[in-house]
């Protein structure tokens, strides 16, 4: 009973998911990159004009309007690594925004409820037309005009100088939902009770395999 049933699952089990898949969105994941030289310290260990970068990653489909001219996807992991001392995490998520009207884009601590919670913002006249959903740049402009306070799992993270600033956005696309979709029929396939197959195949004058 148990090895009969268990055929039966698998299909149910296999069918949902094509159902489930085809009913899915398409999305694209989004890694965003902020980085520059900078002075400063993490955890007590201090650093003087050492490159670094933050990496955020994000999904496009949760990009909202802000507000007219203003986009932001919020919520997001970040990290920052920095020459000579590795790699740590932010402990509070994160937001990247940009705002169209003024042309700059930039990120900054989502536990803040407005917008004193920006850590960066660099200026650059083709922003005007990026909806933060594609691949961008990179783009390198003379500074950034915030500085980064925030908590890791280091220690405490502050960097007071930034150099030359450069932004860059990439794009790695999800399968499509029908190719995802069309693969779990071959599940469904490879999962069909025997019992079925063999009535199947009786009706148009073939053998079933034991």
């Amino acid at each position: 009973m148990l090895r009969r049933s268990n055929s039966g699952i698998l299909w149910v089990a296999a069918l949902a998911t094509v159902v489930g898949l085809a009913g899915q969105g398409q999305a694209a994941f989004i890694t965003y990159t902020f980085s520059g030289t900078g002075t400063g310290d993490l955890g007590g260990s201090g650093f003087s004009n050492a490159p670094f970068r933050v990496t955020i990653q994000g999904d496009t489909t949760d990009i909202s309007l802000l507000e007219p001219g203003i986009l932001d996807i919020v919520n997001l992991p970040a990290t920052i690594e920095i020459a000579g001392l590795g790699v740590a995490a932010f402990s509070n998520p994160v937001y990247v925004f940009n705002n169209q009207t003024n042309r700059v884009v930039g990120f900054g601590d989502y536990s803040f409820m407005d917008f004193q919670g920006d850590f960066w913002g660099q200026f650059s006249s083709p922003l005007a037309t990026y909806g933060l959903d594609t691949s961008y740049g990179p783009i390198t402009t003379s500074a950034s005009t915030f500085a980064i306070f925030a908590d890791t799992d280091r220690g405490f993270l502050s960097v007071e100088q930034i150099g030359p600033a450069t932004f860059q956005a990439t794009v790695v696309a999800v399968p499509e939902p029908s190719s995802v979709a069309l693969f779990s029929l071959g599940l469904v396939y490879l999962a069909r009770p025997r019992r079925l197959v063999g009535a199947i195949s009786a009706r148009v004058g073939l053998r079933a395999v034991a």
